[in-house]
């Protein structure tokens, strides 16, 4: 009886103590703790709970790739809500976590593809985001990962409304775009006025140039100032 109570604090113990530590080497040590000291059946408890998730979570904010390797080598399963939920919190901010989201869509590329599947709607936000960001680097990450899972008019619209040239080029090179898709968006940039938008869907058109303004001499503007 005192035998196991004696595991049972022990258990607690570690899991209190890597629950409140920030450090990412006292984090590697922890992880290899567990392997050596539990049995298969402990380690599966302790990984059920946020052990793992916040030693997970920290080595990817803080792009700990020693780490990573550590959870990766010891055969650790990752829960499959952990990651999806990670993911969708670190896509918000793509810029602070680029690191993060690119190996997690690595790693995990079947199981983000299946959230984005079930929940279209976070490739639309995540293209609103790049184009009011103008994030070159968001969209390219976007269009080279989740271009079958695009929604075309839907991504033209929200390029063409916000004017984001770049994103309208790589949607044209690398997804499947049809003649009636690129022949709404050019009337979407005709009622915007986005002109720039317009010669990039229809490189063909001529674009009627904006009045001249008449030149104002500088002996003119002196002699309004002087008055």
């Amino acid at each position: 009886m005192k035998a196991k109570k004696k595991k049972h604090n022990k258990v607690a113990n570690l899991k209190n103590k890597t629950e409140k530590t920030a450090n990412n080497s006292a984090a590697e040590q922890q992880i290899m703790e567990i392997n050596a000291a539990f049995s298969d059946r402990i380690k599966k408890s302790l990984y059920k709970g946020a052990v793992l998730e916040s030693i997970f979570a920290c080595a990817l904010k803080t792009e700990d790739i020693e780490t990573l390797k550590i959870i990766e080598s010891q055969n650790i399963k990752i829960n499959t809500e952990c990651i999806t939920e990670l993911f969708v919190g670190f896509i918000t901010e793509f810029g602070k976590y680029k690191f993060a989201i690119q190996w997690l869509q690595e790693q995990f590329s079947s199981i983000i593809d299946d959230m984005i599947t079930e929940n279209p709607k976070i490739i639309k936000c995540m293209i609103i985001d790049s184009c009011e960001n103008r994030d070159d680097e968001f969209i390219s990450f976007i269009i080279k990962n989740y271009s079958n899972k695009i929604d075309v008019d839907e991504a033209f619209d929200n390029l063409v409304t916000l004017n984001f040239g770049h994103g309208i080029t790589l949607l044209l090179n690398n997804c499947k775009v049809t003649q009636e898709s690129i022949q709404k968006a050019i009337k979407t940039a005709q009622t915007l006025g986005n002109i720039a938008a317009e010669k990039i869907l229809n490189p063909n058109i001529k674009l009627k140039k904006p009045p001249r303004k008449k030149k104002v001499t500088y002996n003119i503007l002196i002699s309004k100032k002087l008055k």
